[in-house]
């Protein structure tokens, strides 16, 4: 189960980069910013601490991509609040300061109160219980109120 929810990290993370360059968003949008001509364009990824999964599926997005697409893109992955903690680096994609920040729902609730149910202790009986949740259209609606203030969210883990 731990590997299957790695794999699905590491496709929502390729959609979430295809969409940062797509454009969308409200006021700012995050868009990878090219370098110059023949130059890597530079991907920055936020995440709290090096020792979580998140993180390490980032590492592996870093690698899958500049493999399938060298020197196209230069994935830099901070972990350990190097880039802000979480509320800071989820503003910074906001402002198109950083490309990407793999979060929990807590710093969300700035953004939209709605996530706050997802913060609820023993809310949902089982692991997948919470997956039926989150990537139905309750998902869709706490994804689509992202949207509106900025940020692009394929989907909630």
């Amino acid at each position: 189960m731990k590997k299957n929810r790695f794999s699905i990290f590491v496709l929502i993370a390729t959609f979430v980069v295809s969409q940062s360059f797509a454009g969308g968003g409200a006021e700012k949008k995050s868009e990878a910013k090219p370098t110059a001509p023949g130059k890597a364009t530079v991907i920055k990824i936020a995440s709290v601490a090096d020792k979580l999964p998140s993180h390490l599926a980032n590492l592996k997005f870093k690698e899958m991509v500049e493999a399938k697409l060298p020197g196209k893109y230069d994935i830099q992955v901070y972990g350990n609040n190097q880039l802000g903690d979480d509320v800071r680096a989820t503003e910074a994609v906001r402002i198109g300061n950083i490309e990407m920040v793999t979060t929990s729902a807590s710093p969300l609730v700035g953004l939209e109160s709605q996530f706050m149910v997802l913060d609820l202790p023993f809310l949902f009986p089982s692991e997948k219980a919470a997956d039926a949740v989150v990537d139905g259209s309750v998902g869709a609606k706490l994804a689509a109120a992202l949207e509106a203030k900025g940020l692009k969210t394929p989907g909630l883990l």
